[in-house]
């Protein structure tokens, strides 16, 4: 028996702990509150009749306010077919991706055809990311994102697939030809930027309503950015899963970017729209032709059922005129036909003019008077959606891609083998949102207790003076404390300052500095985790304990 003894492994030596040294760059926590907020739940949480010092976690994008609603809505579902315990496409189950192209025709693309088809479904928006990057990028590629954005966009980009994620400081400007001029320049100076570097930038992810603003894009700004990506030929991935948590349209409308990138595309040609009507036309002539053939067949099959030689002659009389009429109408239609080829080919020879001047446009600047071709826009455009927030069921796993790129999908069937939904769960969530009048009325419920959520946590803001930006959509409100954070004003002293608040208040935030603010002393609160009453409460906490009384000033709404 060997009595050497094993070297110990060193830390960060992924191949002597028995992992291979990729694994490396997952060992980091995907979020940096993660330790923080597991504290929180050992310890226990906030509760107005018997924990009212306990922890009020504000740091988890997730929306319990409609939860029971969802259970009840779960609970009906009782007659599951047997199919759901076999295999099914991995894509997703025919009944739920169904399902999902049902209601983003009545919610969220008003007026576009979705086909079930370009649905993909996975265990999670980050799974369905995981896969997207996987398929369209290379590792050390680079991605776009206007900051700040969601957190865990990083780990959801790096861990596996080795892509950068690319922040950077979008500025809407103002309307018009100058700001889209400026939205460009932008995105230009990012992609320089990234270049300078070494890092080839393959797309834009932009989540709209936004994590954390809880703002909406203005469409002139999203078309910009579409239009940007159609031009460079990269993807633009639209994060929409927020896109039916907007509590106040008043202040905020949303479009999807599925909707403004079709607006890009030109209508449908007059040839192809002669065409349908020249196929309805020849539809007709045929019918009446066989209708006149039928009428001549059924007389002349009676001319020997009567002895009576004037009724005989009347009906052979009857069926010859039938057969002259039948032969004019063919004649006619020949004649109809032949013309309408004629004006086809001309009109066809015209199209084929004009899209050959067209690709020579678009081959050269992406577009041809403003307008894409449907192919380069189903080439680039996606969108991801999924359960999580809209509909309180982020313990689901279940994340949707909308794309209409038939090479893209292909891949994803692939990679969806290690990303599927059990069939139980898929069609239990088929059986709900397919139910048309319910999900009418629970986004309309969820909307309204995500307001009052909102309107409670800005009142209490609003009494301490406590700055923050307005937010339309979405379950977020970005703090800005900047003039409490400790001198000097560093990423550092916002650490600090987080932590301060976690000890002191039993309080987690998001720290800026996780979704990448342009500046230390910004953090993220999440408003749909904890009921109304703990949202005051937090706001006591927060002005009683750090932060230092001010009466002269106003709360200055960014």
């Amino acid at each position: 028996m060997s009595t050497a003894k094993e070297a110990p492994a060193k830390a960060g030596d992924g191949v002597a702990a028995g992992c291979s040294a990729r694994s490396e760059r997952l060992l980091a926590p995907a979020l940096s509150y993660i330790g923080q907020f597991i504290k929180a739940a050992g310890e226990g949480l906030w509760d107005a009749e018997t924990k009212k010092d306990g922890w009020i976690p504000l740091v988890v994008a997730e929306n319990k306010l409609g939860n029971s609603m969802m259970l009840e809505r779960l609970a009906k579902v009782v007659d599951y077919p047997p199919s759901v315990l076999n295999y099914s496409g991995m894509k997703g189950v025919p009944e739920c991706q169904a399902a999902v192209a049902g209601l983003m025709e009545r919610h969220m693309l008003n007026g576009h055809s979705v086909d079930p088809n370009h649905i993909v479904i996975a265990a999670g928006c980050s799974a369905l990311l995981d896969n997207l990057f996987w398929c369209i990028s290379d590792a050390g590629d680079g991605i776009l994102i206007p900051a700040p954005y969601y957190p865990a966009f990083d780990n959801d980009l790096k861990a596996k697939c080795s892509v950068h994620p690319l922040p950077f400081y979008l500025e809407e400007g103002e309307e018009g030809a100058q700001g889209a001029a400026a939205i460009r320049a932008q995105l230009d100076a990012a992609t320089v930027a990234a270049a300078a570097r070494g890092i080839a930038v393959r797309g834009l992810l932009v989540t709209n309503p936004n994590n954390p603003l809880g703002t909406v894009y203005r469409d002139a700004s999203i078309t910009e950015m579409i239009k940007w990506c159609l031009d460079n030929r990269m993807h633009y991935i639209s994060d929409e899963i927020y896109a039916l948590s907007l509590f106040d349209p008043e202040r905020g409308t949303f479009t999807s970017a599925i909707t403004l990138a079709q607006q890009l595309v030109p209508p449908p040609t007059e040839a192809t729209k002669q065409r349908g009507r020249l196929a309805s036309f020849f539809g007709r002539s045929r019918s009446s032709a066989s209708a006149a053939a039928d009428s001549s067949s059924s007389s002349s099959e009676s001319e020997s059922d009567s002895d009576d030689e004037t009724e005989v002659r009347e009906k052979k009389r009857a069926a010859r005129l039938a057969r002259r009429a039948a032969r004019a109408a063919k004649q006619e239609a020949r004649k109809a036909q032949a013309e309408a080829a004629a004006r086809k080919a001309a009109e066809d020879e015209e199209a084929r003019k004009a899209a050959a001047a067209s690709a020579v446009a678009v081959k050269a600047n992406g577009s041809a008077d403003g307008l894409y071709s449907q192919a380069l826009v189903d080439t680039y455009i996606h969108m991801m959606y999924g359960m999580s927030k809209d509909w309180c069921a982020s313990g689901l796993r279940m994340g949707m891609l909308y794309s209409r790129n038939s090479r893209l999908q292909q891949a994803l069937s692939t990679a969806s083998v290690f990303t599927g939904v059990s069939g139980h769960t898929q069609w239990a969530v088929a059986q709900a949102l397919s139910d048309v009048e319910w999900t009418a009325s629970f986004l309309s419920a969820n909307q309204q207790l995500l307001k009052t959520s909102y309107d409670v946590l800005v009142a209490a803001l609003e009494v301490e003076k406590i700055p923050f930006v307005p937010a339309v959509a979405g379950m977020f409100v970005w703090l800005d404390l900047r003039k409490w954070l400790p001198e000097p004003k560093t990423w550092e002293s916002e650490r600090k300052f987080w932590q301060l608040v976690c000890d002191d208040c039993h309080i987690i935030l998001t720290p800026g500095h996780d979704c990448h603010a342009a500046q230390p002393g910004f953090f993220r609160l999440c408003f749909a985790w904890m009921p109304p009453a703990a949202l005051k409460e937090a706001v006591r906490r927060l002005r009683n304990r750090v932060l230092e009384k001010d009466e002269g000033s106003d709360c200055v709404v960014q």
